[in-house]
């Protein structure tokens, strides 16, 4: 084996710009090869991490009461791999009014969003433009209080049902419910994720505000019915319910990796309370889109780095093939000096692996160097990812070497 090392070595310095040349082939095939790994891993997981950021609330879990829901909110937080599970609520109204300087302003049927403190530390389906949420009091969307003239500190009354006495509320904020379709959407685990068009007027309470004044006139929607409707206004009750938000951290690099993760995820938090909650999963409905798209992409790389990439490898075996009466003449002075056949064959491949470490290094190097400058900021690796692109880049340099210094002798 040193034997055929040492002339390995000899070849390679004794023919230098044979050497370069085959080298400088080499390497601008593995720079090909490696730019587009490098460039489809970094656009895989630029798809996945956008889909996750997506979906501003991850599972909706029904329930039948606000116990119900607190007590499964706790179970879920204890789970591994979940950020924050929260006991919810939505609830619709027949009526708002605003007693202001202008006189009473009404608005129609809307809902109301349940949320507890901290609800905003990892679930964001709404922006806070004024004030805040405060004990007691009312934060209203947008365009709700456009609607009824009201500003912070002002009172507005709503009515849960048709008859039903008024509940007075404080208002302490202002905000922009960016998820209405989401948080308000019919729940039902059988159908999956049903987005519903957002209410006209919608609101934003305290859970605990919620269950001691709009609930008290709302019968609960059992969990899995069909009370609650993608129809604004046509919810027929409270549907008390889990939102959770599951770890991204953990989901993969790719969309159909964190899709089997995120299933699996869910799966074993629904069988760690068995019976108690079934999730609509908003997550992995995303992340099935996302699957879709990475395999266009996926097969987008094979057909146009492949052929790239055999060409080049064609252009090293040209450059193989130019220099191979000189290569048989040596290899047959190496045979008449009693090499038998597979010092020869160890030769060439020690000659290849030498020529195919370099290549594939300096290959490496040109595709980090192009994707840094393709995409802003470089593509975001590991340490780990970058030893495995640069060992594949080597890896194919050397088989490259290999199979042209083979078919040209």
């Amino acid at each position: 084996m040193r034997t055929a090392l040492g002339f390995a070595l000899a070849g390679v310095v004794r023919a230098p710009g044979r050497t370069l040349v085959r080298i400088v082939v080499l390497a601008a095939a593995v720079a090909l090869l490696g730019s587009m790994l490098l460039f489809i891993g970094h656009s895989l997981r630029t798809m996945t991490g956008s889909a996750i950021r997506g979906v501003p609330l991850d599972w909706q879990g029904p329930v039948s009461s606000y116990g119900q829901a607190q007590s499964v909110a706790a179970g879920v937080t204890r789970q591994h791999g979940i950020l924050q599970a929260s006991a919810t609520a939505t609830a619709p109204f027949a009526a708002a009014s605003h007693s202001g300087p202008a006189g009473v302003t009404n608005a129609g049927n809307g809902a109301v969003l349940g949320i507890p403190p901290g609800y905003q530390a990892h679930i964001h389906t709404f922006r806070l433009l004024q004030g805040s949420m405060k004990p007691g009091s009312i934060v209203l969307d947008q365009q709700m209080a456009a609607t009824l003239q009201a500003h912070i500190g002002d009172f507005i009354s709503l009515t849960a049902r048709p008859g039903a006495r008024p509940d007075r509320f404080r208002v302490s904020g202002v905000a922009l419910i960016t998820a209405a379709d989401i948080v308000f959407q019919p729940l039902n685990p059988l159908l999956g994720p049903a987005p519903a068009q957002p209410p006209a007027n919608a609101a934003i309470l305290p859970i605990a505000t919620l269950a001691s004044t709009l609930a008290r006139h709302e019968p609960a929607i059992p969990s899995g019915s069909v009370g609650a409707s993608a129809v604004p206004g046509a919810q027929t009750g409270i549907q008390w319910q889990v939102s959770a938000q599951v770890d991204p951290n953990g989901l993969g690099s790719t969309p159909a990796q964190a899709l089997t993760r995120a299933g699996a995820v869910v799966h074993r938090v629904e069988a760690a309370l068995p019976g108690q909650v079934v999730f609509v999963d908003n997550l992995s409905d995303q992340l099935g889109t996302a699957a879709g798209d990475a395999l266009y992409a996926e097969t987008l790389y094979i057909m146009l780095a492949v052929p790239g990439a055999v060409i080049a490898l064609g252009l090293a075996y040209l450059a193989a093939l130019g220099t191979v009466d000189r290569d048989r003449r040596d290899l047959a002075l190496l045979r008449a000096r009693g090499a038998a056949r597979r010092d020869l064959v160890a030769m060439v491949s020690a000659e290849s692996v030498l020529i195919g470490i370099v290549a594939g290094l300096i290959g490496a190097a040109a595709a980090f160097g192009v994707v840094s400058a393709i995409i802003a900021g470089g593509a975001p690796l590991t340490f780990v990812r970058g030893l495995v692109t640069v060992a594949a880049c080597i890896a194919v340099a050397c088989i490259g070497a290999l199979a042209a210094r083979l078919g040209a002798t």
